[in-house]
């Protein structure tokens, strides 16, 4: 496996702890309270935990995975909806980047 390269361990990240609810809330205030809604794009999303996270705190988007084993660990679980690739980011009215 070479530095950087996650597709061996893709498989494996769907079981990584979540993120702590207490800090994504506090994102969650900061952000409406900065910029006000609008579209999350989670660049480097891998398997889509933040994604997930963030979509379940109201904070909707999409996520961008360049690495296609990354990419579909994230679409199997998530039926494919909200993960994309780089090209989604131009039609995309985007407010917030993580």
């Amino acid at each position: 496996m070479k530095h950087g390269d996650f597709t061996e361990l893709a498989k494996f990240y769907r079981n990584r702890p979540g993120y702590s609810g207490v800090v994504l809330e506090c994102l969650k205030n900061h952000v409406l309270n900065s910029i006000g809604e609008g579209k999350v794009a989670d660049i480097g999303a891998g398997t889509g935990k933040l994604t997930e996270n963030l979509a379940g705190l109201g904070l909707g988007g999409f996520a961008v995975e360049p690495n296609e084993a990354m990419r579909a660990e994230a679409e199997n679980v998530s039926g494919g909806g909200s993960f994309g690739r780089r090209e989604l980011l131009k039609r995309q009215g985007l407010r917030i980047v993580v």
